[in-house]
Parts: structure tokens; C-alpha cells; sequence
């Protein structure tokens, strides 16, 4: 008895479908490859030093700062609008 390519197991010689795996029988190609993964080209990214991190990071601080200020500014203002 011939065996399904796929699964191994044994099938009837006039099958054309696997009844275990469900593979068509009649199909000459093997079982779907997946290629194999192609090398990424990556640009290294520029050395940055703690002095200018630190700087980028004082620099969002300060910006967050000023939001909250107008935030709090402009709630201040409606709540004295609300209570007017």
C-alpha cells in the first residue's frame, strides 16, 4: 500500500486526498517551504553621550512643565468663571 508524502500514513492506491492529513495525493510538489529569513540591512544609529540625553531629557521636562502650567492656568479660570 502506497503512504501519504505528507503525514505517513498509509492510504489506498486509488485515493487522491489523504483521509488523515486531508494532502492531495496527486500533487507531484513537497509540502510549502518558507524562505529562509534575508539578512536586514540596519544603519548603526550615531553614538549619543549622557550630556545630551540628559539635555533631550531636561528639554521635554520643560515642555511638559509649561503645558501643565497653561492646563492649570486655564482650569484655574473656569473654576473662578463657574463660581462667578
Amino acid at each position: 500500500m502506497p503512504t501519504c508524502s505528507f503525514c505517513g500514513k498509509e492510504v489506498q492506491a486509488d485515493a487522491t486526498f489523504c483521509p488523515f492529513c486531508g494532502s492531495n495525493l496527486q500533487a507531484t510538489s513537497s509540502p510549502a517551504t518558507i524562505p529562509s529569513p534575508q539578512p536586514m540591512n540596519v544603519q548603526p544609529r550615531p553614538m549619543v553621550t549622557a550630556e545630551e540625553k540628559m539635555a533631550s531629557m531636561v528639554k521635554r521636562l520643560e515642555r511638559v512643565s509649561y503645558i501643565n502650567a497653561i492646563a492649570a492656568a486655564v482650569l484655574l479660570v473656569i473654576i473662578v468663571v463657574l463660581l462667578v
